[in-house]
């Protein structure tokens, strides 16, 4: 009580002098003290501010955040509160080089990206791969820029890893459901190992490109996120013609993800209109899905 007791005198005072100033720039007097009555009848009904602040709800793992969880993250509001409303976050532009008008986005590339057409100068490819070891290995060209991150929902934060397969190719943030898999390896394999890798939201990425270029196409081939980094990115995708993303048909290979196709991809890309071109896909298990 005594706590709540200073917080409420606290809070009155700092009122009263907000209100002061406000007279003195030409408020009237009526409605500054009409607006003291109820700030303070609103903090004596609350039992004070502090018996207002309730203690923080247990949050649902950060590789995938239930809509309230991605609501209140402090990190993820800004880009998923500016996508969701389809608008682009307010991120600097990224420099590219000079004559790009196109660009690919390739997405969990491992050591193998799409490479920039040889017969068309004006377009780039850029390259996101987390794991560092792997990122090394991809052959360098003038118009290829690789980006060490991982896309997923939410931005701006830091995240562990889980990396398993040769050459971390089946690398995760999320826990494999079988691990007893080949690729989820054994020490003698040197992996599972981990890595702290930086986490940004497509809708990041897509607003650091210039909306002068063209975004011709989009892979993913993110472990169980590609509908996660898709989904975060909201009207943004609009901007991509093309989208090619490795989808889940009635099972998954890492736990609690969503990506599956039926229940996840095919609902939101027609939302986004978009309509699928490839037509025969497994019954179940991983495979690829083209809009």
């Amino acid at each position: 009580m005594i706590g709540s007791q200073m917080t409420k005198t606290y809070v009155a005072n700092k009122l009263s002098q907000k209100i002061d100033q406000s007279k003195t720039m030409g408020a009237s007097s009526e409605s500054a003290d009409k607006l003291l009555s109820i700030c303070t009848t609103a903090l004596e009904s609350k039992g004070g501010a502090a018996a207002a602040v309730a203690a923080p709800a247990a949050a649902c793992p950060p590789q995938t955040p239930c809509p309230q969880c991605a609501a209140t993250a402090p990190a993820a509001a800004p880009a998923a509160a500016a996508a969701a409303g389809g608008e682009a976050p307010k991120v600097p532009l990224i420099e590219l080089p000079e004559g790009i008008k196109n660009v690919i986005i390739n997405i969990g590339t491992n050591y193998n990206p799409i490479m920039p057409p040889e017969d068309d100068p004006t377009t780039m490819v850029i390259a996101v791969e987390p794991i560092l070891e792997t990122a090394a290995r991809i052959k360098k060209h003038p118009r290829l820029s690789v980006i060490l991150a991982a896309i997923a929902s939410g931005d701006g934060r830091f995240q562990t890893m889980q990396v398993h397969n040769v050459g971390g190719a089946s690398s995760s943030l999320a826990a494999p459901t079988n691990k007893n898999a080949f690729w989820v390896g054994t020490k003698k394999d040197g992996w599972p190992s981990h890595q702290i890798v930086p986490v940004m939201s497509m809708a990041t990425l897509l607003a650091s490109i210039p909306r002068t270029v063209n975004i011709k196409h989009l892979k993913t081939d993110m472990q169980g996120f590609d509908f996660a980094a898709i989904s975060s990115a909201g009207r943004m995708i609009r901007r991509i013609p093309e989208v090619y993303a490795e989808v889940y048909v009635g099972t998954a290979s890492y736990e609690g993800v969503h990506n599956d196709l039926w229940k996840d991809f095919e609902p939101y890309m027609k939302e986004m209109g978009y309509k699928r071109t490839t037509e025969n896909v497994k019954k179940r298990g991983e495979d690829n899905a083209m809009w």
